[in-house]
């Protein structure tokens, strides 16, 4: 797997694109912008497989914490209901691609038990 990217905010958007102010940065303490800072907006229609704490409503499914595969979009409206996601890999083309990322995930832990 690779290195762990966290999403942030660093400016609130001007615009009522819900990318607007967010990045992926593979920093989980970046305060700022730096080269390693990635816009969200350019990341729009990709997915990622990621992990959320807290409760994250799903559309056409219940509640759920833990691991998801979203889209960009969807981490950055669950980063404006407070959640900090954090992607164990992504940006992926389709959200199949993601989805096979998480179940590669979930062999590599199973076969380590």
């Amino acid at each position: 797997m690779s290195k762990p990217t966290y999403f942030c905010q660093k400016n609130l958007g001007q615009g009522s694109d819900p990318l607007d102010g967010k990045f992926a940065t593979v920093s989980p303490n970046a305060m700022g912008p730096d080269e390693q800072d990635r816009p969200l907006s350019p990341l729009a229609g990709q997915f990622w497989f990621v992990e959320l704490k807290g409760k994250l409503k799903c559309q056409g499914a219940e509640d759920r914490s833990g691991l998801h595969v979203l889209s960009t979009e969807e981490v950055a409206v669950a980063m404006d209901g407070g959640h900090k996601p954090r992607a164990i890999s992504g940006p992926f083309s389709t959200r199949e691609a993601a989805e096979r990322s998480f179940e590669r995930y979930w062999e590599m832990i199973l076969d380590n038990d």
